[in-house]
């Protein structure tokens, strides 16, 4: 069970991890956060009331009841697993593929020491995950999911986003993992406007294996990413700032779910438009008080699609920070 009236720890103070400190600072118990960079200390000290800053990682750890990981993504597994073997559930937003799987291997440790462990709480995966679990409670059995996203957040996500354009791209098919190539297999995918239609390729993404664990009798598990979308809105000015042409600038996920509904096959397509690191922000944030209010369930680990029972609650708390949710028309083949 988690302390309750223990505070809420974030482990990186970047784009992601800073949202995520504004939104928890209103909580009752409060927050602790910890960056190695003492200038990112300081300056969310000084803008984030309510905020304290540990002045150590052992520190931070002992005193909080659900750690949130927003620090690059290769540090995640390391101190998910310490965090957990000294009685603390985690959320991490690293979305990486190799993270996510030290992260479910962790499962067993996860389970002894009755905690949760979240995995990839971020965009996509995350908030892509979130959209998957919520389509698919509209339907009575899911068969595919394919999600595709476009932009990245902060520094720590470029990083992880570049890392990930030179790794191998499995995807879900009839019943086992299967690698692709990278940069084939362009599909059209429909996305918030003003995106509208792009073309998506296969990408290694941790939401793969995170979607294959929610929707385990599914045959087909996909994940894309729009390739390069720089200039293709014309120039800033005419679309204003929100959709600046740099990387931390606009961003968008759309996850689509195949699967039956009163003997009828159905599709249902959710996307959701908003800057990466806002929205993963976000996505952490309210995980973390879903954990620590002890809405997730028992022990374990996994991707928001496994471990939230009621998606359409969660994502209505994101509505209320500004990251929403919208249905789309599928793009018909031809």
């Amino acid at each position: 069970m988690t302390e309750q009236g223990a505070p809420v720890g974030i482990v990186g103070l970047g784009a992601v991890g800073a949202r995520a400190a504004r939104l928890l600072a209103d909580g009752a118990a409060g927050v602790v956060v910890w960056d190695l960079d003492p200038e990112a200390r300081a300056h969310v000290r000084a803008r984030v009331g309510g905020v304290r800053v540990a002045p150590d990682l052992e520190a931070l750890v002992e005193q909080v009841s659900v750690l949130v990981l927003a620090c690059p993504g290769p540090e995640q597994a390391t101190l998910a697993e310490r965090a957990v073997r000294a009685g603390r559930s985690v959320v991490s937003t690293s979305g990486a593929p190799g993270v996510v799987a030290q992260l479910l291997a962790l499962e067993t440790l996860v389970v002894a020491r009755g905690v949760q462990l979240v995995a990839g709480a971020g965009f996509a995966p995350g908030l892509a995950c979130l959209l998957a679990g919520h389509a698919a409670t509209r339907l009575d059995r899911v068969d595919g999911v394919e999600v595709a996203s476009m932009g990245v957040g902060g520094a720590a996500c470029r990083a992880e986003h570049h890392a990930a354009r030179s790794a191998s791209v499995e995807e879900w098919r009839g019943g086992s993992f299967r690698g692709v190539r990278p940069r084939g297999g362009s599909v059209l995918v429909p996305f918030p406007d003003p995106v509208g239609v792009r073309p998506a390729r296969p990408c290694a993404s941790g939401a793969t294996a995170l979607l294959q664990r929610a929707f385990p009798d599914s045959s087909r598990v996909v994940t894309r990413e729009v390739g390069s979308w720089r200039g293709q809105f014309g120039p800033p000015a005419l679309l204003g700032s929100r959709l600046r042409h740099t990387e931390d600038g606009l961003g968008a996920v759309t996850v689509e779910v195949r699967g039956w509904r009163s003997g009828s096959a159905e599709v249902v397509v959710l996307g959701a438009l908003e800057r990466p690191a806002v929205a993963a922000g976000a996505v952490a944030a309210a995980a973390a008080r879903w954990v620590q209010q002890d809405r997730l369930g028992g022990p374990g680990v996994g991707g928001l699609a496994s471990v939230v029972p009621n998606p359409t609650g969660l994502l209505g708390e994101l509505a209320a920070t500004g990251v929403r949710a919208a249905t789309l028309a599928p793009v018909e083949a031809g």
